[in-house]
């Protein structure tokens, strides 16, 4: 269980809308794309133990991160995922997909194999489809088994 303390976040702009990032002591929770951010609070919220809005921070190093993340000046994250509300296997599925090169393409089925469940690409696609850390876990460089753009949490032209 996560303490309200731990909890904290800040808002910014990007060219893909505003975001809304969650962190833990730990880590990252949660990068919210514009128009899912009050569910995710809520969700969340729903997961600790007291009410949010969290605390506000100010001059998070993940924020200059993302920002140079946008302008194409950094292709890996020293911020860490907190993946502790995820299940096992999702879990499992999340750290071996934020271990993808930069720039390197995977499918569902190519990676429900790699995480030693290769009839689980049905599930991998579910976890895929709702990680909580997009950008932060490139869930956008995977596509179906034919090359196609399955779903995204940020919809299908974030993915583009």
């Amino acid at each position: 269980m996560i303490r309200r303390r731990e909890i904290r976040y800040f808002e910014m702009p990007s060219p893909l809308g505003r975001l809304l990032v969650i962190l833990s002591e730990r880590g990252v929770l949660e990068i919210a794309f514009e128009g899912t951010a009050e569910r995710n609070l809520w969700r969340l919220g729903r997961r600790i133990e007291s009410e949010l809005p969290p605390a506000r921070v100010y001059g998070e190093p993940l924020e200059d991160e993302l920002k140079k993340y946008f302008r194409a000046d950094l292709s890996f994250f020293r911020a860490q995922p907190d993946l502790g509300l995820c299940a096992p296997f999702a879990a499992k599925v999340l750290t071996h997909l934020a271990e993808l090169p930069p720039g390197r393409l995977t499918s569902y089925g190519e990676l429900a194999r790699e995480t030693g469940k290769p009839r689980a690409a049905r599930a991998v696609g579910q976890i895929v489809g709702s990680n909580p850390l997009p950008i932060l876990i490139p869930c956008h460089r995977v596509t179906a088994g034919d090359g196609t753009l399955g779903g995204y949490s940020g919809g299908l032209a974030r993915k583009r």
